[in-house]
């Protein structure tokens, strides 16, 4: 896998030799040969396939403390060969830093400035966003600005910087994911702690392209390693910090509060959840209080407006000459009703789903155990259903739960989607999207999105009714 990606991908895309060219794809680097589609195709089936083996004639077996050692290491050296690869198909890197650079460099504030206001900082042509704030949490404008802080204002050092910062929080998140399970099944620890680590989306995605979802990530999995140990507050003061970065662990806060209430006895549970809120006010405020101005700093108004790669995307391209004319732009210009009506529905699909869920916690016989799989529900949900702008590093989000479960087609179809989305770049770089060649709508992204959506679907829907068939066999 490290001698895969560091051909095909460091080697070749090397950061060095790259560093001066802004918004570049594989593609665009490869000049849209038909060796670049096939490296990255190849690239990805034998790192996943080589995933695979290893896990099934190999990793689950192993018990031995020295191999959880073994594995963390292969893990930050696969991190270190694609450190030097440039960020493909990806700006955020050059988002984090710029915003950064508004809150250690100019003193401005990135949950209310945008880069649009830095047209003569170094960075500023590398930014894709340049007109909307953060999109992100004041914990995290807080460690990127001390990132960048430390970095300097070398290009080179910032990129590499919140490369490592990303790859870093992948080996915070496997030792999260190696100490749940050893409380809650240690004969499974080592097999679950390589189904994280050596996971290869989490590995490029973070290492390659620096998406800051991996500290996001190592909350979660922390927050189910003290959950494991019953270990309340800090579970739910984990997921509040995760969502401090990223606002996704927020969902699951709810699920971690319904275990500690089940497993609590009454006198435990006023002080558990009064400390547990009290810590948290503590912990927004510092957050946030270098950037507030108002409640508009917890602003989301980009959700309703912005579509990508997901299920709604395509029914938006396909009802939206309906609801707003035939002349209605269904890429990214805003078509009102057909917004509304596909933010709404989605919304409340997703609503279902989630308290079908967290009814499973409430009644569920062994509450630890069900709270691995409502999340894992949960974020399938959200991914699937709500998440109306859908990128392919998204399925990371299902990594820490998937991991910790056992073998079971739930576990299966999340680490199966890690492999399926890695087709999104491929087929919107080399077939929708080329460049003079635009595929009409809704073809831009049906293909992509049927390359993944579709078979999670099916492996889903074969899972629930095998379910449903075992509770009918068993009330017969």
């Amino acid at each position: 896998m490290i001698a895969l990606f560091y051909s095909n991908f460091a080697a070749r895309y090397n950061l060095v030799t790259h560093l001066t060219k802004p918004f570049q794809t594989f593609a665009t680097l490869s000049q849209f040969s038909l060796e670049g589609a096939w490296l990255y195709c190849l690239t990805f089936a034998l790192v996943f396939a080589l995933y695979g083996l290893a896990y099934r004639f190999g990793a689950r077996r192993l018990r031995h403390p020295r191999a959880a050692a073994l594995i963390l290491g292969l893990s930050a050296l696969a991190h270190a060969a694609l450190l030097q690869m440039y960020p493909l198909d990806a700006t955020d890197v050059y988002d984090y830093i710029i915003r950064a650079r508004m809150t250690a460099v100019y003193g401005m504030n990135p949950l209310r400035d945008v880069p649009r206001q830095l047209p003569n900082d170094p960075f500023y042509r590398f930014v894709g966003w340049k007109d909307v704030p953060s999109a992100y949490g004041g914990a995290w404008e807080l460690i990127a600005a001390l990132t960048t802080r430390l970095a300097g204002d070398d290009m080179i050092a910032n990129v590499l910087a919140f490369k490592s910062l990303a790859a870093l929080g992948s080996l915070i998140g496997a030792l999260g994911v190696y100490s749940a399970l050893m409380h809650s099944a240690p004969r499974r620890a080592i097999g679950g702690m390589y189904l994280f680590a050596l996971n290869p989306l989490l590995i490029y995605m973070t290492a390659g392209r620096a998406h800051n979802d991996s500290l996001m990530i190592a909350c979660i999995a922390w927050s189910l390693a003290f959950l494991a140990r019953r270990q309340h507050i800090a579970s739910l003061l984990s997921l509040l910090f995760g969502a401090l970065i990223k606002f996704i662990p927020l969902m699951l806060i709810p699920v971690v509060a319904i275990v500690a209430w089940r497993q609590l006895r009454p006198a435990a549970r006023l002080r558990v959840f009064a400390l547990s809120a009290l810590l948290g006010a503590a912990l927004c405020y510092a957050a946030y209080a270098p950037f507030w101005f108002g409640v508009e700093t917890l602003r989301a108004e980009r959700r309703a407006a912005m579509y990508s790669g997901s299920l709604p995307t395509v029914v938006r391209q396909l009802i939206a000459p309906a609801l707003d004319g035939k002349n209605a732009e269904t890429w990214l210009i805003a078509t009102p009703n057909t917004n509304a009506l596909l933010a709404n529905s989605t919304l409340l699909l997703f609503a279902i789903c989630y308290s079908a869920a967290l009814w499973q916690v409430v009644r569920g016989s062994a509450p630890s155990a069900q709270a691995l799989r409502s999340i894992t529900y949960i974020l399938f949900a959200y991914l699937l259903i709500a998440a109306l702008w859908f990128m392919a590093w998204y399925a990371l989000w299902l990594l820490p739960a998937a991991a910790l479960l056992p073998r079971s087609p739930l576990q299966k179809a999340a680490l199966w989607f890690t492999y399926l989305v890695t087709w999104q770049g491929l087929l919107y770089n080399y077939v929708t999207l080329r460049p003079g060649a635009w595929l009409p709508i809704p073809w831009r992204d049906l293909l992509p999105v049927l390359s993944y959506m579709p078979p999670i679907w099916l492996m889903l829907g074969g899972h629930w009714w095998r379910q449903a068939k075992v509770r009918r066999q068993a009330k017969d």
